[in-house]
């Protein structure tokens, strides 16, 4: 039995002419013995199939002809690579290649862990293209690399939610900068009071800028405290930033360990159904 899914493809016999065939399926007997068939079809590359044939079974195969106005490109990396193709993701790498129109095409692939990879290759037509591939693994000293130079950048390096790393620091970041601006408005209200105490004319003015410049001057000293608070609120959320690129290797990516968790199933499992109108829970314990 012979399949393809070309019309009128041309079929040889032991490279004798078989005929034409329009219809997907053919079906012959044929006598024992080597048999070598051939299938031609215009506007696709030909392919040939040999049988030994020794005993009285069915014997099949699909004909998948490659056309001629395109190329395969076959990539040697590992299969848990993904594939991107002009922006397309195609999926997993897979061993017999992609079959590609002819032109300049965008191959991306990426991996998590991985450093993803980009390159623009001209595909031929009729051309088997062969990349022999290698991902580098994400390294830990570019990634606190990155993480030094803005809180976050490595984490998003290491394919992991930079989100908490960047609020965190810039909350901390905002609030020196607010903090900062108050301890400026109190200092210079103070300035401003002490000026007025110090040319004061009057005892009721004295009394008055008096107790302006010790309530500027307590203002600026819980600014100050403030500060030095939020200071240090910085210098943790910063540390936290670089010690959570050392404790998580960008290597195991958490997206590929969120996949993995996925697959680990509770062994329980609670259902509430209906049966004759009544409401029931079920437990169910696999073991």
């Amino acid at each position: 039995m012979v399949t393809f899914s070309q019309k009128n493809v041309k079929l040889y016999l032991n490279d004798k002419y078989w005929g034409i065939f329009s219809r997907n399926t053919l079906i012959k007997p044929i006598q024992r013995g080597t048999l070598r068939i051939k299938a031609e079809c215009e506007g696709f590359f030909s392919d040939s199939i040999t049988f030994e044939i020794n005993r009285s079974i069915r014997y099949s195969h699909n004909f998948r002809l490659r056309s001629t106005s395109s190329g395969v490109l076959k990539i040697k990396s590992e299969l848990g690579v993904f594939v991107e193709i002009d922006g397309d993701n195609l999926g997993k790498n897979k061993p017999e290649g992609f079959v590609l129109a002819a032109g300049a095409r965008s191959v991306k692939l990426t991996r998590a862990g991985y450093v993803p990879y980009q390159e623009l290759i001209d595909v031929t037509e009729g051309e088997e293209i062969v990349r022999d591939i290698t991902l580098e693994p994400k390294s830990m000293n570019e990634a606190l690399y990155r993480s030094a130079l803005f809180p976050g950048w490595g984490q998003e390096y290491s394919d992991r939610d930079p989100a908490f790393v960047q609020y965190s620091n810039l909350s901390a970041i905002a609030s020196i900068a607010g903090v900062q601006m108050m301890y400026s408005y109190y200092t210079t209200q103070w300035n401003t009071s002490y000026d007025n105490y110090a040319n004061a004319k009057t005892t009721e003015d004295v009394q008055k800028y008096r107790a302006e410049v010790d309530k500027y001057h307590a203002s600026m000293e819980s600014m100050l405290k403030a500060r030095n608070v939020t200071i240090a609120l910085f210098i943790f959320t910063y540390s936290y930033n670089l010690l959570d690129i050392v404790v998580n290797d960008p290597s195991l990516s958490a997206s590929n360990l969120k996949k993995i968790n996925n697959q680990i199933l509770p062994n329980h499992n609670i259902a509430l159904s209906i049966m004759n109108g009544q409401p029931q829970i079920k437990y169910q314990l696999t073991f």
